[in-house]
């Protein structure tokens, strides 16, 4: 596998996730079987300044799906489930990746694909599960698995999410994207990387 070195001053000062709380995040909570994720994902790169939101947003007001499609065409994004290659588990191989990436403070996209309908943020792993309606199981302690005290296991218990969705906030794999897409190797990760001479 080719490891792609990130500029390093693109990335997410570790601050600007305390920013995305359950109280700021309030509005996007998912009401009457509508979720937000593709409010959220241009909220939260806008926040990064100009260059990184323009860099990846498509114009207008895309979903999910639109999302998806730009990303995989992007020159700024390198997606990390064809660097892994393609011996082994490449959705597993991916998301440690992706979520190594993330932990150096890099940002990283995640979509579902095929029409999966699904976009978020890989946050550092250090971050607790935090998440609005809550889950049996998070327990906001500091003890959750993602934090290697339980033995964290990838695509169970890490990488973390950042989304807005039927579960608004950081989340563990298996609520920010379902067990089924993870399982078909359907969640795509994308590394943020603009292209030389910009």
């Amino acid at each position: 596998m080719k490891y792609i070195d990130p500029d390093g001053r693109q990335t997410v000062p570790r601050s600007y996730w305390q920013k995305f709380t359950l109280k700021t995040m309030f509005d996007l909570v998912a009401t009457n079987g509508v979720t937000k994720c593709n409010e959220f994902v241009p909220r939260f790169l806008k926040g990064l300044g100009d260059k990184v939101f323009n860099d990846i947003m498509p114009s207008g007001s895309p979903d999910a799906n639109t999302l998806y499609s730009s990303w995989t065409q992007n020159p700024n994004l390198v997606n990390l489930n064809e660097l892994v290659g393609d011996a082994g588990n490449v959705q597993e191989r991916a998301a440690y990746v992706a979520n190594s990436y993330a932990n150096q403070g890099y940002l990283v996209l995640a979509a579902a694909s095929d029409g999966g309908g699904h976009v978020a943020v890989v946050a550092p792993q250090v971050l607790n599960f935090d998440c609005d309606p809550s889950v049996n199981g998070f327990t906001g302690s500091g003890q959750d698995g993602h934090q290697g005290r339980s033995g964290p296991v990838v695509l169970r218990d890490f990488p973390v999410f950042l989304q807005a969705g039927t579960h608004t906030g950081r989340v563990p794999p298996g609520w920010a994207f379902s067990r089924e897409l993870f399982d078909a190797g359907r969640v795509i990760f994308f590394l943020y990387k603009p292209t030389e001479g910009e």
